[in-house]
């Protein structure tokens, strides 16, 4: 057995159980409480919440959440940093032994995101596998969250450190949570809990992680994924919505959970057309994209400058996501880059990765105009030489542009 100590929880004799992780330590501190409200309303089933929360005026603490203990405080644990791997490491590894094993599990981030774009954390720390004042505004008129770079910091350290960027913001000890890190983290947490299997999802309460290069770095980690490719709306998550359809049908796999999520962010949001754009989708795991995505890599490559120049006339008309991003939806992009003439074999090789993704989505909602091509699933595509070097160097070491060759043919094409 683990030597990883349970919480001392007080319901276990349940069957599906949301291990969420709360970065508000930040401008969002306020709102952990609204969302752990909305779970509790909407949880009427065998179901139990496992959170480890902080927030800006408080100290860190596991919150257990349940229809038939209600809400307790299963530990207080004092000044923590949620950007911190080894501090999210232990909090997972814990949540993994807590429950029979039997027990479906989701495991879910929660703050803003920034997708892989310019990552940075001055203090990254990759974990081996072994041992305030808020808004004066109701939530949902508060401004989206895309890549809070510090929020409740003061200016002179916003000015000496403005890359730091990426998603479990803790404006206290200034941590923040790469892709790369958070990869690792989980990779570590299920080696110390002696966990081999996959949980059944992996779902991100965040801006823009609804990305293949995301998916891919948490694959190994869950059955299904459920992320955003869009900036998502004040509210973020609807949680009752989702619970709520828990209550009414407990999933019986990832796919099954994954797709309730998806449908109960979609019926929040169908008529609230002020908040549009939003999207969300989930998708499987276990699927095709990387392989096909890498030979279309290879195929763009055989075509030298000229097949560079078809990809860029693609990107220029694809589905994009906020303004600076470089995120594409990685479909449209294919199919746009399928109906180009000539070059036979790269409009094959786009047609292959066209039918991994549609195989691999489990469910999407996209509302909106301005999203209505969003079909689950972004990718990155720099658009000039800056947006390139700004991203380059972190998006490098992750497992999607290793296992696709894409950004090396970026680099080949950029210089």
């Amino acid at each position: 057995m683990p030597d990883v100590e349970p919480f001392p929880v007080h319901d276990r004799d349940v069957t599906h159980v949301v291990v969420e992780l709360f970065g508000g330590d930040n401008n969002l501190s306020a709102y952990v409480e609204e969302d752990l409200y909305e779970m509790a309303a909407g949880n009427r089933g065998p179901f139990a919440v496992l959170a480890l929360v902080d927030r800006i005026d408080s100290g860190g603490a596991v919150i257990e959440l349940t229809p038939r203990t209600g809400r307790r405080v299963v530990e207080e644990l004092g000044e923590i940093d949620t950007g911190d791997p080894e501090t999210l490491a232990r909090f997972v590894a814990r949540a993994l032994v807590t429950y029979p094993a039997e027990v479906k599990l989701a495991i879910g981030f929660w703050d803003h995101g920034s997708g892989v774009f310019g990552e940075y954390d001055p203090n990254e720390l990759l974990l081996a596998r072994h041992f305030g004042s808020f808004p004066p505004v109701p939530r949902h008129r508060r401004p989206r969250s895309f890549r809070a770079r510090r929020l409740l910091l003061g200016a002179w350290r916003r000015s000496a450190d403005v890359r730091t960027r990426a998603m479990l913001h803790d404006d206290t000890n200034a941590g923040v949570l790469t892709n790369l890190e958070a990869g690792r983290m989980l990779a570590a947490a299920f080696a110390r809990a002696g966990r081999t299997a996959k949980v059944d999802l992996l779902f991100s309460d965040t801006c823009l992680n609804g990305m293949v290069e995301v998916t891919q770095e948490l694959a190994p980690y869950a059955e299904v994924i459920v992320a955003s490719e869009e900036l998502e709306p004040g509210d973020g998550w609807e949680y009752h919505e989702w619970f709520g359809r828990m209550s009414e049908a407990p999933p019986a796999d990832g796919a099954a959970w994954g797709r309730q999520a998806v449908e109960g962010f979609g019926a929040a949001y169908a008529q609230r057309t002020d908040e549009h754009p939003c999207t969300l989708a989930a998708f499987r795991t276990e699927n095709a994209i990387a392989e096909a995505f890498a030979g279309f890599v290879a195929e763009a490559g055989k075509l030298g400058r000229a097949g560079f120049d078809r990809l860029q006339r693609a990107r220029a008309r694809a589905q994009s996501f906020a303004s600076d991003t470089d995120s594409y939806d990685l479909e449209d992009f294919m199919a746009l880059l399928r109906r180009q003439r000539g070059a036979s074999a790269l409009r094959a090789a786009a047609e292959r990765v066209i039918a991994a993704v549609r195989a691999a989505r489990v469910a999407n909602v996209a509302l909106g105009p301005s999203v209505r091509r969003a079909t689950g699933l972004a990718f990155w595509f720099p658009a000039s030489l800056r947006a390139f070097e700004t991203t380059i160097d972190t998006y490098a070491r992750l497992a999607f542009a290793k296992r696709t060759s894409w950004a090396d043919y970026l680099r080949a094409q950029f210089h």
